[in-house]
């Protein structure tokens, strides 16, 4: 009886991996298949290199599946699409990073290499090590490229036994996007009843790791807080006191099982990422396959910005232009955005405008709100409610 009461749990188990696996698969696809191509349409982009912490959640007995052929798969397309539309092919690289003798990822690495045998897709890489000695050595890699490549790390944190702020302080300065792998459903749940059976055993290590990022006093602890708090709390944290822009992406649906916690420390870099977040109608990622329009020559149309709220809240003090931008990306609002919302505040009559000299201004300055603007030396206007005046 505990021998068939074992293989229960042993089942149950593997299912509930299958179902972090399948989760992660369906956000990492569709977020690839948009943001590819914003990279590979930087000019000043020279190769773009792709780490993967391999996850051992969910994958058959033979490690032929999982995140690192997803990443490939993306790879492939974005290199055929190039191919078929006479562009210049930019040199791409998949680097996996497994424990030490960890016969999925073994089994896994071959896999990759027999399929790109056949499509020449990228550059493989397998570094064996532990996840806290490939974080260092990822590090120090970094501190060697040039600043004309794009790396982008994918690190699933149920997978790690690194610490969370341990892995932020090792990333931070270096030249390299952090896609995060949260189950935020299952941590929100386990956050409001610790004492209840987590889906997975990593879940409640991850929890642990994650409340290392708080006071003892943030409401982040309290017991009735709210799934959309507690992941603005989680993205607010891993800004590392501004070191670092931080994104939600939940593949278009307000209460996902699960979210990619995108991380930079380069403004540009979070504009292009939260460009590749769904459309607001999305209600789900696409199914496999059917990625329409991620490599096409211009991407869905942009939904109209009429709430506000946002924005006003934004705006609760005088605020430059470049400040707007920053404070606007980290609440996920691209500059088309927030020139919309402040065109209809303008148009209210709710909000004021001045120049650097205080003089009032009737219209929005073009191009205000903007990475170019965001980098000029000095702000170029200051806006403001005028319930604050």
């Amino acid at each position: 009886m505990l021998l068939v009461r074992n293989g229960i749990m042993k089942k149950q188990l593997k299912n509930k991996g299958a179902q972090h696996l399948q989760h992660k698969m369906a956000l990492y696809e569709s977020f690839l298949f948009r943001y590819l191509p914003q990279l590979s349409s930087l000019s000043f982009i020279t190769r773009l290199n792709l780490f993967d912490l391999f996850s051992l959640h969910g994958l058959n007995r033979h490690g032929t599946q999982g995140t690192p052929f997803v990443i490939f798969n993306a790879l492939h397309k974005q290199r055929q699409h190039q191919l078929k539309q006479q562009q210049s092919l930019r040199p791409l690289t998949l680097t996996l990073l497994s424990p030490p003798a960890e016969p999925l990822a073994n089994g896994a690495f071959e896999a990759l290499q027999q399929a790109n045998l056949l499509s020449n897709s990228c550059r493989l890489n397998h570094w064996s090590v532990s996840a806290g000695e490939a974080l260092k050595k990822l590090a120090l890699h970094l501190q060697k490229m040039p600043a004309s490549e794009k790396n982008l790390l994918f690190f699933d944190l149920a997978d790690s036994s690194v610490k969370i702020p341990d892995a932020l302080r090792l990333l931070t300065g270096k030249k390299i996007e952090v896609i995060f792998f949260l189950p935020v459903k299952a941590l929100w749940q386990l956050h409001l009843h610790p004492h209840k059976d987590s889906p997975l055993p990593a879940y409640r290590s991850l929890k642990q790791s994650l409340d290392q990022l708080f006071p003892a006093e943030h409401p982040y602890f309290s017991d009735e807080i709210t799934v959309q708090d507690f992941c603005r709390y989680l993205k607010e944290a891993f800004r590392l006191e501004g070191r670092f822009y931080t994104a939600l992406e939940t593949g278009g649906e307000e209460l996902s099982e699960a979210a990619l916690l995108c991380l930079s420390a380069d403004a540009f870099m979070m504009e292009k990422m939260l460009q590749a977040f769904p459309p607001a109608q999305a209600n789900a990622a696409p199914p496999a396959g059917q990625q329409l329009g991620f490599f096409s020559s211009s991407m869905e149309e942009p939904v109209s910005y009429t709430d506000t709220s946002t924005l006003e809240a934004l705006l609760s003090k005088k605020v430059d232009n470049k400040q707007l931008y920053e404070e606007g990306l980290q609440a996920g609002l691209l500059p088309a955005r927030v020139m919309e919302g402040l065109q209809s505040l303008l148009e209210k009559g709710q909000l004021e405008i001045v120049d650097e000299k205080g003089k009032r201004l009737p219209t929005i300055p073009p191009n205000c709100i903007g990475f170019t603007a965001f980098k000029a030396g000095k702000p170029g206007c200051y806006f403001n409610l005028k319930e604050n005046i």
